[in-house]
């Protein structure tokens, strides 16, 4: 599936999202054994930086990210998916036993397993390496780039999933053919030899009837029969899996549906989320000045009280008011618990309201005698 992503200014393609399918012929056979029995093991390097044979360019970091992908997809399947149904236990070939980037390149060393119906593959890789193809299925964001020869080719610009590694018998990108003849297909060949052998042998010999063929060849029959038979049940599979795929695709197709109107809902709900954000900071901009308000009425009603008390314990004191400037009121104010602003008046009662020079000196205040007594020199009497 191709998926298109347009720039809204220019309606220019600048990606595109594809499933890639790249293949790769650099296997070597790690020959060892544990406990009496040979290892089948082989080391691969299945991608490398740079311009590949399908026309497609990876990056260093695309290798990166190739790498953590498939940490957990660690088997090797025979044939791609190409129908997308998932990956049949009968394919499985290999797993990796360790993954690693170097020099620019992607390393893998595998194990083969003892599966029947793959066990052919590391025969064959023993007898030619390069008539097998390993193949990586991944997806991946890529956008035009011009190939060093002038061609049109692709950049990878992010590698969005792995699938797998699959080892295949044709390389898209033009690779060897793979030439495999297990037992099966020698048979065949051996029974068709015989045939055209036996045929030979018997050309005076005429077939009037399908009991004549019988009677002459009967294992002959027997073949055309079992091929018959299987070849009615490939044509079911093939209606069958027909029937599946343009399910699946109405199936999309009304997930597809889904999508577009859980886009609009978004669009709907992301805009809502905007008008109450605006709201939310409206509010908090009319909360944090109406607390700066009650703070500063807290503040004044605390000062208000506190002079109350100061002058309460002033009154009670029945201190001369001549002592009382408004130096020291407000050290009173300044002082924290009452205790200590009645200790401070009585302190302040103890002084005789005269005054010597820059000083002050014992003695009786005239009745009409005006005398400023400055909070200094009260201090420095309170110590003396």
């Amino acid at each position: 599936m191709i998926k298109r992503i347009l720039n809204q200014e220019t309606l220019k393609e600048v990606s595109t999202n594809l499933r890639l399918q790249l293949d790769y012929n650099d296997i070597k056979l790690i020959e060892d054994e544990k406990d009496g029995k040979k290892s089948k093991k082989a080391r691969i390097c299945f991608i490398k930086a740079g311009w590949n044979t399908n026309g497609y360019y990876f990056s260093d970091e695309n290798l990166q990210e190739i790498l953590l992908l498939m940490e957990k997809r660690p088997k090797i399947y025979l044939n791609h998916d190409y129908f997308g149904f998932g990956r049949s236990e009968a394919d499985w070939s290999a797993s990796y036993l360790k993954t690693w980037k170097e020099d620019k390149a992607l390393y893998g060393d595998i194990r083969f397993t003892d599966n029947p119906n793959t066990v052919w593959i590391y025969n064959e890789i023993k007898e030619d390496p390069k008539t097998v193809q390993f193949s990586i299925d991944i997806a991946a964001v890529v956008e035009p780039m011009e190939m060093p020869d002038g061609e049109n080719g692709r950049k990878v610009v992010k590698v969005l999933m792995y699938r797998s590694t699959d080892i295949v018998s044709y390389a898209a990108a033009g690779g060897e053919a793979m030439k495999i003849l297990n037992e099966k297909v020698i048979a065949d060949i051996q029974n068709i030899n015989s045939f055209i052998k036996k045929q030979k042998e018997n050309e005076e010999m005429e077939i009037k009837s399908i009991a004549d063929l019988k009677a002459q060849h009967p294992s002959l029959v027997e073949q055309l029969l079992n091929e018959n038979k299987n070849s009615l049940a490939t044509d079911q599979k093939i209606a069958q899996l027909e029937t599946e795929v343009t399910n699946l695709k109405n199936s999309k197709a009304t997930v597809d549906t889904e999508i577009e109107k859980l886009k609009i809902e978004k669009v709907a709900l992301e805009s809502n989320v905007t008008s109450l954000t605006a709201e939310k900071t409206t509010l908090i901009t009319e909360r944090d000045g109406l607390k700066v308000k009650v703070d500063t009425f807290e503040t004044s009603v605390k000062m208000a009280n506190w002079e109350k008390d100061i002058n309460k314990a002033i009154e009670d004191s029945q201190i001369d008011k001549k002592l009382v400037s408004d130096v020291f009121l407000g050290q009173l104010k300044r002082l924290d618990k009452i205790e200590d602003v009645t200790k401070l008046i009585e302190d302040r009662k103890g002084l005789s309201p005269t005054v010597i020079n820059n000083g002050l000196q014992s003695g009786n205040l005239g009745k009409d005698e005006k005398v400023e007594i400055t909070d200094d020199n009260l201090v420095a009497s309170i110590k003396s």
